[in-house]
């Protein structure tokens, strides 16, 4: 009984990090708080992008789109940034997984960073 409670505990804090470790290298975009542009070279096709955010919990995206075939400049994603949250931004471009954590704090001021 001992293993099997263990054993479900480590299936329950590891669902949780899922596409954290698929997502694992380090995005890069330009943010406002009207829009995220993910910074791409020319070239480049973005293919998948989903932002979340701490205001819902990241259970439901404030934005996403799989299955596109966006290049630089059309990289960016209009939304409406809110104040006193965090913010993460999980993309694929050229088949490569990439994750990028932001905050905006009470000022609106941008910051990196997140969860």
């Amino acid at each position: 009984m001992r293993n099997f409670i263990l054993l479900s505990l480590f299936f329950l804090t590891s669902c949780g990090s899922g596409d954290r470790l698929q997502f694992r290298n380090p995005g890069n975009a330009s943010i406002t708080l009207n829009s995220v542009c993910i910074n791409a070279q020319p070239g480049k096709v973005l293919s998948y992008y989903l932002l979340s955010s701490s205001v819902n919990h990241y259970k439901k995206p404030i934005a996403t789109e799989d299955n596109i075939k966006k290049t630089y400049p059309d990289t960016c994603i209009s939304t409406s940034l809110q104040s006193n949250a965090k913010y993460t931004l999980i993309y694929i471009l050229d088949n490569d997984k990439y994750r990028l954590e932001f905050s905006v704090d009470r000022q609106g001021k941008i910051s990196p960073g997140g969860r």
